[in-house]
């Protein structure tokens, strides 16, 4: 049965999208989940922490590279502000029916969701965090409805020019203020969930082989971040930590390097390099002491208390003279 109420949305739709009767059932679904994500954070004692964004859906790049591969789609449903909340819902709850009620539940939750993905690995390559909000998703259903438009008659005329071009304005005025240092913005994010919305508008168009073989296709690259970013800090960061922590010093030290070439004034570089350079001094020193070579081992002693003067077992080892110091643990 045809649905016989008109639907308005600022910018003037057409008369044709009408809702009466129609259950928006994923956006519906979708909006909950994220008033549920809000209210949840919000009852955490330090909700501006890693810990507690964690907790609700939004981890941290550290996080996701050692394998919390879902925060990437969820952090786009977590929001800490209720302006914020209230904003994107409304966006989402106007543009995302219209996409559901002509293309279909399954259609409507498959790009949702692969929107979240390319927003939450567009920011992450970009900015080494996911961001929080589903804006990159309304630019997602912004970017699908506009090229639909141009092939799909069910679309043509929903988004008036004057509400896409408030969009367009908004987006570019979130990169000013990022750049302006005035307020910070996920604008790697709404630039994913744009693009991404208008290719799979265009991918519409094509037979379902291409469709789906060119999207898949599109969202392996975009995984790639995920698993290889060397351009990124936080990325070298958490592979140099992770070989750290097995013990994997001589794999370790070039991804510090790399780190030090990108931020020369890193100090979690810094520091874990000079952790390494004094134990393998006191390796070396050890040794020497056991082969009989004891004024070299002094020497090499002397270098571990230039990079680290309170350590405690050269120190011992240069007062003791001749003496070889305890072993190391």
């Amino acid at each position: 049965m045809e649905p016989a109420t008109t639907a308005t949305v600022p910018g003037g739709p057409p008369a044709s999208f009408t809702l009466s009767g129609y259950k928006p059932l994923v956006i519906s679904g979708a909006s909950v989940v994220a008033m549920g994500l809000f209210c949840g954070l919000n009852t955490e004692s330090l909700p501006l922490t890693w810990e507690a964004y964690g907790r609700w859906g939004a981890p941290s790049a550290a996080a996701i590279w050692d394998g919390a591969i879902w925060g990437l789609i969820s952090s786009s449903f977590v929001h800490l502000a209720i302006w914020h909340l209230v904003f994107n819902l409304y966006w989402f709850w106007i543009l995302g029916r219209k996409v559901e009620f002509e293309m279909g539940r399954g259609f409507t939750l498959g790009l949702l969701l692969s929107a979240a993905f390319a927003a939450g690995v567009g920011e992450l390559a970009a900015a080494d965090t996911t961001g929080i909000g589903l804006s990159g998703v309304v630019y997602a259903l912004v970017g699908f409805l506009v090229v639909s438009a141009r092939y799909d008659s069910r679309f043509r005329g929903f988004l008036a020019p004057r509400l896409v071009r408030l969009f367009m304005v908004w987006l570019l005025l979130c990169v000013v203020l990022t750049v302006s240092e005035v307020f910070p913005v996920g604008n790697a994010g709404h630039f994913a969930g744009l693009g991404w919305g208008a290719f799979v508008a265009w991918l519409q168009t094509k037979r379902p082989l291409r469709r789906y073989g060119l999207g898949a296709l599109v969202l392996g690259v975009l995984s790639v971040p995920v698993w290889w970013a060397p351009w990124s800090v936080g990325w070298l960061s958490s592979r140099a930590y992770a070989l750290h922590a097995a013990n994997q010093l001589g794999k370790a030290k070039p991804y510090y390097r790399l780190i030090l070439e990108r931020d020369s004034a890193n100090q979690f570089a810094q520091a874990n390099l000079k952790m390494i350079k004094v134990f393998e001094l006191s390796k070396q020193a050890q040794q020497a002491y056991e082969q009989g070579q004891l004024a070299r081992g002094q020497q090499l002693c002397q270098q571990i208390l230039q990079l680290e003067p309170a350590n405690d077992w050269a120190q011992a080892m240069v007062q003791a003279g001749t003496a070889p110091p305890p072993h190391l643990q």
